[in-house]
């Protein structure tokens, strides 16, 4: 039976479901969802040989890829990712002058970035059933720090032609479930980005069994966040999604396809 093998950052894998999540209910497939939450284009090429090991790949198993944005630092230590995403966040270890001079550049995030999805490319094309860009690939994030160069040129067109030609969508946005100050698609906002952007490109529909059940699961979100006016504090919405809404009997049939996986699962010494 045909695997679903889902990868990338946050807007792969989140507290709430994402486009992973609603692909692989709507297409009744075995979800094995490898998204990490801050994880750069590095660590997905990583973790797509991790799951690989793990679950030996076949030719019926169906991988499908959101690459992240260019300008992130990924690290593994202490049996986990330190995913922080950009470099640039506030907040991440690496956002001083004195890190980003010393250590980072844009040519040095172009080459990185673009061998790992050409090697994922070259290594898994006839699995990788769909993939697409979360951001502008190559965004300035720090006009201050960019090194706009005929160099990074050169390079830039060396990478490309070795590259299939992936489409981008900007997944970032503003207040999900109408009130939260958060920047990740809420389930209608993944539900539209696979209707008007994954399903196209291979010519799937949705069934309207999926968006019923997706709508009525985001409502009750959006209910509870605007009735505990929720702003700012995730937990109590993440607790009621997983400790709430997944647990009634009417929603088991999502339950399903909530798994996230964890790097240290499914190692035998």
């Amino acid at each position: 039976m045909s695997r679903l093998f889902t990868f990338g950052c946050s807007f792969t894998s989140y507290m709430w479901p994402t486009w992973a999540n609603i692909i692989a209910y709507d297409k009744e497939l075995e979800l094995y969802n490898f998204g990490l939450a801050g994880l750069g284009n590095v660590g997905i090429q990583h973790r797509i040989l991790e799951a690989d090991i793990k679950h030996k790949f076949t030719p019926d198993d169906k991988i499908m890829i959101l690459w992240s944005s260019f300008s992130r630092e990924d690290r593994f230590d202490n049996g986990m990712w330190k995913a922080h995403g950009s470099v640039f966040n506030t907040g991440s270890p690496y956002n001083n002058r004195t890190w980003l001079t010393n250590h980072w550049s844009m040519q040095n995030d172009l080459v990185k970035n673009m061998t790992s999805i050409i090697y994922v490319n070259k290594l898994y094309k006839d699995n990788i059933i769909w993939q697409g860009h979360s951001f502008t690939p190559y965004t300035n994030e720090a006009a201050i720090f960019f090194d706009h160069s005929e160099q990074w040129d050169m390079l830039k067109h060396f990478y490309e032609k070795e590259l299939p030609e992936i489409s981008w969508h900007m997944f970032e946005t503003n207040l999900p479930f109408g009130k939260l100050q958060d920047s990740h698609p809420d389930i209608k906002g993944h539900m539209q980005k696979v209707k008007d952007w994954i399903y196209p490109s291979l010519g799937w529909k949705i069934r309207e069994k999926t968006l019923d059940r997706f709508t009525l699961f985001s409502n009750m979100i959006e209910d509870f966040v605007i009735e505990n006016d929720i702003v700012t504090n995730l937990d109590p919405v993440y607790n009621y999604i997983h400790n709430n809404l997944y647990l009634r009997s009417d929603f088991k049939d999502l339950k399903k396809y909530s798994r996230n996986r964890y790097i240290l699962e499914d190692i035998v010494i």
